[in-house]
């Protein structure tokens, strides 16, 4: 009776320690490589502008092993530039080329050439890729690097997929898309200005420079309520209702018939003949005249073109 109660207490010893240990054991730590972008989380396409956020962040607890680039998008005027930083020798797949679509491959940690010229742009911290559980890349740097010097299309996209390995053989992969939209374009043609502004205007101003000091003042002054700049004055073509309400009474588009528009035609001929030259001749001021008009789209590009208003001794 004893040998049985001693091996009953063992029994029910062993089926407490084994419940235990079910209990105790955790669920398995799920270490997948994650990409993120913060400021972006669905990874919708980034306008590439000088302000954009294009930073994204990396996890990888295992350890990165591999970290590549693939392009799905490449400008032509752009096939040029990515091959340069390519090891052509070691890696001649990896161009970009008609076998290919032209659309080259960025291999990060086996291309010396790729790593070097990424190190260079002080694109990724910490620098060095592989074995590292974390880590930031700021793509606007490889993009603005890019374009250095190169003219793209309005609306040309530059799109790859980021993808990365990690010491697991764990798998993670992003796309990612930059749009280009140029910036606003101004011609001038006698005295009239036609911008194109495919990114939309934002905000339009005119100034006046002049030695004619009576126009100055009068531009100054409550009628127009111009605001002084460099020797001249500036006059807002949306902002300020006062100006823009004056300026649209010698024919021009102000405000919110401007704003939002990505075409605009902007004749000065009548406010030069009815509200400049009058003053310009009481203070006999020959000479040049300088009109610049300047746009900013919604992508925060600007572009500004001038013409001039010569005033000559009758």
């Amino acid at each position: 009776m004893k040998k049985f109660a001693l091996a009953a207490a063992a029994l029910a010893l062993l089926v407490f320690a084994a419940s235990s240990c079910k209990k105790d054991k955790q669920p398995k730590e799920n270490t997948t490589p994650v990409i993120a972008w913060e400021n972006n989380s669905n990874f919708a396409a980034c306008e590439i502008t000088d302000k954009m956020d294009a930073s994204v962040s990396l996890t990888a607890k295992e350890g990165i092993q591999e970290m590549v680039i693939s392009f799905t998008k490449l400008p032509l005027t752009l096939v040029g530039v990515v091959n340069q930083h390519i090891d052509g020798r070691s890696f001649p797949q990896n161009l970009a080329s008609s076998s290919n679509n032209y659309l080259a491959t960025l291999d990060l940690v086996n291309d010396s050439s790729v790593s070097e010229y990424i190190k260079g742009l002080n694109m990724i911290v910490p620098s060095t890729i592989k074995g590292s559980t974390a880590c930031t890349i700021n793509f606007k740097s490889l993009i603005i690097n890019l374009m250095n010097n190169q003219i793209l299309e309005n609306d040309a996209n530059i799109s790859f997929t980021l993808s990365v390995v990690d010491k697991a053989d764990q798998k993670a992969s992003k796309n990612l898309t930059f749009h280009y939209t140029t910036g606003p374009y101004i011609t001038v043609k006698n005295y009239a200005f036609a911008a194109s502004v495919p990114g939309k205007i934002e905000k339009a101003s005119i100034t006046v420079n002049s030695g004619s000091q009576t126009l100055i003042n009068k531009l100054k002054g409550s009628v127009f309520d111009g605001v002084p700049v460099n020797n001249g004055v500036m006059l807002d073509l949306i902002d300020n209702s006062t100006a823009a309400g004056k300026l649209a009474s010698y024919g021009l588009t102000t405000g919110a018939k401007l704003k939002g528009q990505t075409k605009a035609a902007l004749d000065l001929d009548e406010f030069i003949k009815l509200a400049v030259k009058d003053d310009i001749a009481t203070d006999k001021s020959y000479g040049t005249h300088v009109f610049t008009l300047t746009i900013e789209d919604a992508n925060g590009k600007t572009s500004s073109e001038s013409l001039e208003y010569v005033y000559q001794q009758q």
